[in-house]
């Protein structure tokens, strides 16, 4: 059979051009593209006692560990492990520190119209005395800063200045209007405010901003308020 076939096969030069692509980048002109990378991470905690978390934190360790009653944790950048609960060192984790927020809602009647008048709240400070061993109260030490907002209005970052009685421009203090900052006044165990405003002038946009860009980058909040909502030389009339 191999023979018979072969006597009929003609060979046939085939002539073959083989090309390769050339790819072409066109580049328009415009603004250099930078990738970014935004950790929205956080960490949560659960209270055993409560059964429900209670608190967001703005670090993420790599790993936990407890021994009986002490409880550690292990970042990777670092070379140490990390004691929490340590007393007179709260509201710091890997040496750096953050602020505490405490978010309130005040609604006990979600369908009545409500206007609210001034506002009170109590807090505690105190600073521990290395040489006494023992705490000290802070008078004039409370929140630094405050937001209040409702569906329709905000007031916006505002910073808390406690009137203090030995200042020598008591009454003063009480008449200048200063449009980033709220005066909050300490009778016994409770602080009063009052004039707030609400400054939002654009209802367009949103009050606050959500993108993960927005949010800080030293510590996680989710409650950024929208700049462009807002504006500090709001006329009082409106």
């Amino acid at each position: 059979m191999n023979t018979i076939l072969a006597a009929i096969k003609t060979p046939i030069d085939i002539e073959i051009i083989s090309t390769k692509p050339v790819p072409v980048v066109e580049q328009g002109q415009g603004a250099t593209f930078v990738p970014q990378i935004v950790n929205n991470g956080y960490t949560m905690s659960y209270s055993l006692k409560k059964k429900e978390w209670v608190s967001w934190h703005p670090y993420i360790p790599s790993f936990y560990m407890h021994v009986q009653e002490k409880f550690y944790s292990w970042n990777e950048n670092s070379r140490y492990l990390f004691k929490h609960n340590r007393p007179n060192h709260y509201q710091t984790f890997y040496n750096v520190r953050y602020p505490f927020i405490v978010e309130y809602v005040d609604n006990p009647s979600a369908m009545t119209t409500k206007v609210w008048d001034s506002l009170l709240f109590q807090t505690e400070a105190k600073k521990f005395d290395t040489v006494s061993e023992e705490y000290l109260d802070q008078r004039y030490v409370t929140f630094n800063k405050i937001l209040l907002y409702n569906t329709q209005q905000i007031s916006g970052v505002l910073n808390l200045v406690p009137k203090q009685d030995s200042n020598v421009n008591y009454l003063l203090q009480q008449t200048t209007n200063n449009l980033t900052q709220a005066t909050i006044d300490r009778n016994e165990r409770d602080w009063t405010m009052n004039n707030l405003r609400d400054i939002r002038d654009n209802y367009t946009v949103p009050m606050f901003l959500k993108n993960g860009s927005a949010l800080q980058s030293n510590y996680y909040i989710d409650k950024i308020v929208n700049p462009t909502a807002i504006d500090f030389n709001k006329d009082w009339t409106t």
